[in-house]
């Protein structure tokens, strides 16, 4: 399976409500220009990476998963400098009882300008102090050599695509396409690390502190059933003066309906190309493979049992990423020299783990490539008739954004591929509005400015609703995350 960074992020909404974006988990970017220069990742599940300055100050810090959301709500970091982060964090993991005796394995990768020995030094430092102030009896275990989910991963995206990626650089890479999603691994690796930070800390905007699954569900609606709806109705206001078809001879109305019916397309397409890859990704793991995997750990028949019940999900099935974050834990809680003898096994495991991703990943890679080739279908289905015999720039320029898309998704990184055809639909399509624009008189264009007015007045109301149910959602989603906080506090408080 191919990895993903699980940060938590915000849909892109024009017009959403932004209140409360730069509070608690991640801040906004500061006033001044600032520049990212090194990205620390730490890892105690919860999974906290730091987007650091070039004095190694914190410009924002994001989430990777929603233990981390819990630990990091309404905690600020931005200007602490990495030390006092690293100290902060290992503070509130053992406040919250993330770090114990059960889990007390830390992973730490840095990537940039920072020094990684002075890291690895801030990081362990500042968990033993806080284990000792704490009067805790169990020992931290640094590694540097990163989760062994994300091993799996960079060996299987080099073999993928013969390139020699560290389990660092390939972190990087994620976190940049995380906030690209149109990034190829390819693109991203012929990317020097600077621009790769560039395009991480360009993403921080998009963050929101409060993103649990339930708020972005509600957010997502928001934006599928209101805001697109509320686009694709002013977007057809600018067509509306080429229904005289003597006047305005160009076509431009009608491609324009075409991009606009095409973008919305495409965009639901990706949302149901996403949840169908999430499907499969949830296949469950043979019990023949569960007893190999035990046995190459040297696990007798009663810890065999208990290796069953512990890779199992919520659900109760035992999954590549519930067996992936076990096997995260029980390697990261060995001491160096445990690891060292168990290397053989950690590498028949890995190998068990890359077989077991690859067929996820085909799987995945299926489900997208069918989803997409239909979609493709459908968009040539919205070149009305009329048009195919315009020879117009436009038109033609549309058609060679659909081949283009369907190169792109038929290719290694399908996903990313229907993204970045997104944002060139939209960029032509803009491209097409101005023209009409420039091509309208006066007179035309001020009834269409006008209509749009009379439109926005109408969507006033319906607008104050849908703000009202994100503040709700907002509010949920702020109490879920205090009141998980909460209680770890109290259960750890002895």
């Amino acid at each position: 399976m191919k990895q993903q960074v699980k940060r938590i992020i915000s849909l892109a909404l024009g017009g959403v409500l932004t209140t409360g974006l730069c509070t608690g988990l991640i801040a906004c970017k500061p006033t001044e220009e600032a520049k990212a220069e090194s990205l620390v990742s730490i890892d105690v599940n919860p999974s906290v990476s730091l987007v650091l300055d070039g004095e190694n100050k914190v410009l924002s810090v994001i989430a990777e998963n929603e233990d981390a959301q819990v630990l990091l709500y309404n905690e600020n970091f931005v200007g602490l400098t990495a030390e006092q982060a690293a100290q902060k964090i290992a503070d509130l993991a053992v406040e919250l009882g993330y770090l114990n005796e059960g889990n007390r394995g830390v992973s730490i990768t840095a990537q940039g300008k920072i020094d990684q020995a002075s890291v690895e030094a801030a990081v362990k430092g500042a968990f033993e102090s806080t284990l000792s102030a704490k009067g805790k009896d169990f020992e931290v275990e640094i590694t540097t050599e990163g989760l062994f989910a994300m091993n799996r991963a960079v060996q299987s995206v080099n073999a993928q695509f013969d390139l020699d990626l560290s389990v660092a650089e390939y972190e990087l890479i994620l976190q940049a396409q995380a906030a690209d999603k149109s990034l190829t691994v390819e693109a991203a690796a012929e990317l020097s690390t600077e621009d790769l930070l560039a395009i991480v800390y360009e993403g921080v905007e998009d963050y929101v502190p409060y993103a649990t699954e339930a708020y972005l569900a509600v957010k997502r609606d928001a934006f599928s059933v209101y805001y697109k709806a509320k686009e694709e109705l002013l977007d057809s206001l600018w067509t509306a003066p080429y229904l005289n078809v003597l006047k305005y001879t160009s076509g431009n109305g009608l491609v324009y309906s075409t991009y606009t019916a095409t973008s919305i397309l495409l965009e639901s397409g990706i949302w149901a190309a996403e949840q169908a890859a999430k499907i499969a990704e949830a296949i469950t793991i043979p019990e023949t493979v569960q007893n190999t995997i035990a046995q190459k750990l040297g696990f007798d028949e009663a810890q065999t049992a208990q290796f069953k019940q512990d890779i199992q999900d919520e659900s109760g099935n035992a999954t590549l990423t519930s067996l992936e974050e076990y096997l995260n834990t029980y390697f990261k809680n060995m001491t160096a020299e445990q690891r060292a003898e168990a290397q053989q096994a950690f590498d028949e495991v890995l190998l068990i783990a890359k077989n077991l991703a690859a067929d996820v990943d085909a799987m995945v890679d299926r489900e997208y490539k069918d989803a997409f080739a239909g979609l493709i279908e459908d968009m040539e289905e919205q070149i009305p008739e009329a048009l195919k015999l315009v020879a117009s720039n436009a038109m033609n320029q549309f058609k060679g954004t659909l081949e283009r898309m369907q190169a792109a998704t038929e290719g290694e990184e399908p996903l990313a591929g229907a993204y970045a055809a997104l944002k060139e639909l939209e960029k032509d399509k803009a491209q097409v509005l101005a023209a009409i624009q420039a091509e309208l008189d006066d007179a035309d264009r001020q009834a269409v400015e006008t209509s749009i007015q009379n439109a926005e007045s109408m969507f006033a109301g319906f607008e104050l609703v849908m703000s009202e149910k994100l503040e709700q959602a907002e509010e949920a989603a702020k109490q879920f995350l205090a009141e998980a906080k909460a209680a770890r506090e109290s259960a750890n408080a002895a």
